[in-house]
């Protein structure tokens, strides 16, 4: 009988899987830690109201913040690769976590307020069905291929939102419907 380890951060628990928890995941972690990087972004545009839709989850904190952390109705955890959907759900578990929900695509009629994307992992793009006009606020972490981020960011202007600089840093940036 093999033990798992775990990493507790903020009270929030995540299998060590070396698979899943790369070198970059690791650094996530610890700055979530430090309330640095996307968990302090999801801190200050979150709103408990909202229904929250994730792409490019990677270890599972976003998700996992959202819902155990600051009690978000609802997040939806769009993620095509089943050995990554298997890894979430254990964090769903050990985290008692009843409030995500995880899939390939976005379901209808589920309608999200707010989107935290990482297009590092998702290929530069959305998944369709992701950005609605619904959207009260995005996060995303950019890749360094300028041909996705051209075409991802007028989806967000389309849909009503506008760039958030005093949020955005770095590869991470943040928009808002309204920024009062």
């Amino acid at each position: 009988m093999t033990t798992e380890n775990w990493i507790d951060i903020r009270g929030l628990r995540f299998p060590d899987t070396p698979q899943f928890l790369t070198d970059a995941a690791r650094v996530e972690l610890e700055e979530a830690a430090h309330n640095e990087g996307v968990a302090r972004k999801l801190v200050s545009l979150s709103k408990t109201a909202d229904r929250a839709i994730v792409t490019g989850a990677g270890c599972g904190l976003a998700p996992a913040f959202l819902a155990g952390r600051m009690g978000l109705r609802h997040v939806h955890i769009v993620e095509p690769d089943r050995n990554r959907q298997g890894y979430l759900r254990r964090v769903r578990q050990a985290n008692g976590l009843f409030r995500i929900s995880i899939s390939e695509t976005v379901l209808p009629p589920f309608e999200p307020t707010l989107l935290v994307a990482d297009l590092t992992r998702t290929g530069g793009s959305f998944p369709d069905g992701t950005v609605q006009p619904g959207l009260r606020a995005a996060i995303l972490r950019l890749p360094d291929d300028y041909t996705s981020v051209s075409r991802v960011l007028p989806q967000l202007m389309q849909s009503g939102l506008h760039y958030f600089p005093r949020q955005s840093s770095g590869n991470l940036v943040c928009f808002l419907r309204k920024w009062n």
